[in-house]
């Protein structure tokens, strides 16, 4: 699924709808978690998703390049498990060593919702400022997250190092592509 229909989703300048939900380590986070870095960079994902599993070793790689910075990393599964029992809290929790992010779980799919996240992967820059965290990037991490050998554009990677650097945004938003995500 590729979409480009932003109309549910949070505008660029939005404030972040805060949240409390469960780490597959058994924390619960909200926003106020992340509060000590300056960039958040949050991710509706799961389990399965083939464009999910595309794009682990990317994602990887990105948030190893990014060692150091002020970025808090963040995925949230929203997907429903009674449907997909793979992407039940127990399975987040045994694929969450491999990851190289916060792993949180969205069981009643209200924080997907409120972001108004439509597919895996799904990405969010946020800047933290003095009262809350601003939306200043939306979309995902290249021009084909599902095929490695078909990516010709990379979009997260190029957004995160501008606003890092204080430069503009030559886009800031790009089309999502991914499973879309499975409600209830």
């Amino acid at each position: 699924m590729i979409t480009e229909d932003f109309s549910q989703s949070l505008s660029i300048g939005a404030s972040a709808p805060d949240f409390s939900l469960r780490a597959t380590d058994g924390e619960w986070c909200t926003l106020e978690s992340f509060s000590a870095q300056r960039w958040l960079v949050l991710q509706f994902t799961c389990n399965h998703c083939p464009y999910v599993l595309g794009s682990d070793d990317r994602l990887s790689a990105l948030v190893a390049g990014f060692e150091g910075a002020s970025i808090a990393w963040v995925g949230i599964c929203s997907n429903d498990s009674e449907r997909y029992p793979q992407d039940s809290f127990e399975r987040m929790q045994e694929r969450a060593p491999t990851l190289p992010y916060r792993y949180l779980h969205d069981p009643s799919q209200e924080v997907a919702q409120a972001y108004g996240a439509q597919v895996t992967p799904e990405f969010f820059i946020f800047e933290r400022g003095a009262a809350d965290w601003t939306l200043r990037w939306h979309g995902t991490i290249d021009d084909s997250p599902r095929d490695v050998s078909a990516a010709t554009t990379p979009y997260l990677q190029p957004a995160l190092q501008r606003l890092i650097s204080g430069d503009d945004l030559a886009r800031t938003t790009t089309p999502v592509q991914g499973c879309s995500i499975k409600w209830r």
